[in-house]
């Protein structure tokens, strides 16, 4: 016979699942929780190694000494390249410092450079620098920009492009991975 203790029994355990059912449902989802922050962790550290490169890359090797106590620095490789528009020696020194083969990742890093400067007569102008593979523009870029300072600038630069002053340009480097 039936009575109302077993209809109890029934209430509890039906009761008891659903709490255990909702519990393990809250528990998956605090678990499995998106976070953008870490979707955004590789640009960050391909930003820092382009960061890296060219600071490297604008170092000057090293100091003259012009008498007692008094030292010049001399111009560093980056300054050099863009005062003589030497792109293939932009491209090789700065593939250098990016490229490193690892064993298990034969990637390799793609960038493509504008320098940006101030012409007295037609405002803020830009012109591309240097590439090391043409974009198609499917790819995820990461910018990296680096304020350069350009003492005279010789010849080679045309002249109605930079002034002939000293001024600091701004080259951004655009980079991606194959």
């Amino acid at each position: 016979m039936v009575d109302q203790t077993g209809q109890i029994y029934t209430i509890e355990g039906v009761s008891a699942a659903i709490i255990m059912l909702v519990t393990v449902y809250i528990i998956l989802n605090t678990t499995t929780l998106y976070t953008p922050a870490d979707t955004h962790v590789t640009d960050m550290q391909i930003q820092q190694l382009g960061t890296d490169a060219l600071a490297m890359m604008d170092t000057a090797n090293q100091i003259n000494s012009t008498g007692v106590g008094v030292y010049q620095q001399k111009e560093s490789d980056l300054e050099t390249y863009l005062m003589t528009q030497n792109r293939s020696g932009f491209n090789t020194t700065f593939g250098k410092y990016l490229n490193t083969q690892y064993p298990l990742d034969s990637r390799q890093f793609q960038w493509n450079a504008t320098v940006y400067y101030y012409n007295s007569t037609k405002g803020i102008n830009s012109y591309p620098f240097a590439q090391s593979n043409q974009s198609t523009g499917r790819e995820h870029y990461v910018s990296v920009t680096r304020w350069v300072h350009l003492v005279h600038p010789p010849p080679p630069i045309p002249t109605p492009m930079i002034d002939d002053r000293d001024q600091v340009v701004l080259l951004e480097v655009l980079l991606w991975r194959d």
